[in-house]
């Protein structure tokens, strides 16, 4: 948790338990689907064991314009594998223009957008507070749905 909490401040005070994660789960699954979703969340599972091993989802969620913010996470252990980049890039075939936000200090979540084939396009100076870190800047980083794909990226 130590390792996500700078980027993700929800990593140190939500799912502290195993029941508390079945309860976050199952909030998720018993989402009324015929209402347009605000977010839609994935768990990231090993292909082996089905063990979850991060998450990832479309957050700032608009189906009418098929715009959305991807969000993600990956434990430390399966952390540099490229697993991230792989979901990011099958998320970006979902919609139309996405955008991922980083933490200036940030560096392995802006490998993750840059390998995905986003584009820096602002960065947003002091734009967020990181607890132990003060203030940071935010990069934004967009992909129109014609710009790439995991394909491409593999050669």
């Amino acid at each position: 948790r130590d390792y996500l909490h700078p980027w993700l401040p929800w990593a140190q005070s939500e799912n502290r338990s195993v029941t508390a994660c079945a309860q976050t789960v199952e909030r998720f699954r018993a989402r009324d689907w015929h209402e347009p979703p605000e977010e839609i969340v994935l768990a990231m599972t090993d292909r082996t064991s089905g063990r979850i091993i991060g998450g990832t989802g479309l957050h700032t969620f608009s189906p009418s314009t098929a715009q959305a913010e991807i969000g993600y996470w990956i434990t430390r252990d399966r952390s540099g594998n490229g697993l991230v980049t792989e979901a990011v890039v099958a998320l970006a075939d979902a919609a139309l223009r996405l955008e991922i936000r980083t933490a200036g200090r940030n560096v392995p979540s802006q490998g993750v957008a840059r390998r995905a084939g986003f584009a820096h396009e602002a960065t947003l100076r002091a734009h967020r507070w990181i607890d132990g870190l003060g203030w940071d800047d935010t990069l934004v980083f967009g992909l129109l749905a014609d710009q790439s794909s995991y394909d491409s990226l593999a050669h």
